[in-house]
């Protein structure tokens, strides 16, 4: 599913979809990720360009496909849309910080869970 890809992420390819709202990948994929990467800790936090922002899980998205507001891929050089980009999954510790940040620095442009980097 993930690949560990540097010290602080693992990736994966999705099928980038616009969509208004949270980010938001298939409910089975996101209880796999929570109970096998993060420890049953929430939130998730993924990586998609340079912007970083939380994650849902929906039944309503289909496997291999994560949901990202349009905002987002206005800054990502995709193919299309749906388009098949690299995702990457923060590890928890990485995500900690990134949300400690976000916390910190909250109305001065960094916002881990809009459009924030």
């Amino acid at each position: 599913m993930f690949e560990e890809f540097a010290s602080g992420y693992y990736m994966r390819p999705y099928w980038v979809v616009e969509d208004s709202g949270k980010g938001r990948i298939n409910e089975l994929e996101y209880e796999y990720v929570l109970e096998n990467l993060y420890d049953n800790v929430e939130p998730i936090v993924m990586k998609l360009g340079n912007i970083h922002f939380r994650v849902e899980g929906d039944e309503s998205v289909i496997p291999n496909t994560i949901h990202v507001d349009p905002s987002f891929t206005e800054q990502v050089q995709m193919g299309g849309n749906p388009s098949k980009e690299p995702v990457f999954l923060a590890k928890p510790s990485v995500a900690g910080q990134i949300l400690s940040l976000s916390n910190q620095y909250s109305g001065e442009g960094f916002d881990v869970t809009s459009t924030g980097e």
